[in-house]
């Protein structure tokens, strides 16, 4: 047993799912999907040996990471691009979530916890079904969440309104602060709404966090 016995798998099962809802670009454990204004991420994440034992689970077991990063919102990453198209790795997304373990899993020699690790045995006897219980969460509940990022008003919202829920949502910081800011200010100003991209982007800037895109001279020199 292998990691190269799970990515086979993975590409066996899952791929011609995602395949099928739009995804396009593909690596072993990362699939990548393409809209005007956003980027849908579902990464297989793997674990070395640290990690492995301090979780308590195996190096083929994996965690399901979706993300969803927002294109009209400025920053240095993601630097990895494929045919001219940015990939974004999830944990760059402005909004990500965790799929939970779908399937009752006896693990007596492990002190695995955690219900979002999908546990592989050593022997991979367990490889098969797993994968295949992936595949179905992901399709009865992982691809349905990317659906509400289709609505920008809802997006907005999201941002102005609801907090981080580490079950479900997350990534976007607390509610206020400048990373919060940062992201109402952009998107808002993408959608027209400009009294309310000032108030936010201010907020941001004078955090200290961020810079403006146009220094002051050169705002200056525009007028």
């Amino acid at each position: 047993m292998d990691s190269n016995q799970v990515n086979k798998e993975i590409r066996q099962r899952i791929r011609p799912l995602l395949k099928s809802r739009g995804f396009s670009q593909f690596t072993a454990r990362n699939s990548w999907r393409f809209h005007d204004d956003r980027i849908d991420v579902i990464n297989f994440r793997s674990f070395n040996q640290y990690m492995a034992t301090l979780l308590g689970c195996t190096t083929f077991s994996f965690a399901i990471n979706l993300g969803c990063f927002l294109t009209c919102i400025p920053q240095d990453v993601p630097k990895k691009s494929r045919d001219g198209l940015r990939l974004p790795e999830e944990y760059q997304c402005h909004f990500r979530c965790g799929l939970r373990r779908s399937i009752w899993q006896c693990i007596r020699q492990w002190r695995l916890r955690r219900p979002d690790i999908w546990f592989i045995d050593r022997k991979g006897k367990s490889l098969s079904a797993v994968v295949e219980a992936a595949k179905t969460r992901l399709e009865q509940d992982g691809l349905t969440w990317f659906e509400r990022f289709s609505n920008r008003d809802e997006v907005l919202r999201i941002l102005l309104e609801e907090p981080e829920n580490m079950r479900r949502l997350w990534g976007f910081g607390a509610n206020p602060s400048p990373i919060r800011s940062y992201l109402v200010g952009h998107l808002a100003s993408a959608m027209g709404k400009n009294e309310l991209a000032e108030e936010h982007l201010a907020a941001a800037w004078q955090s200290g966090r961020f810079k403006p895109l146009v220094s002051e001279e050169q705002a200056e020199e525009r007028l």
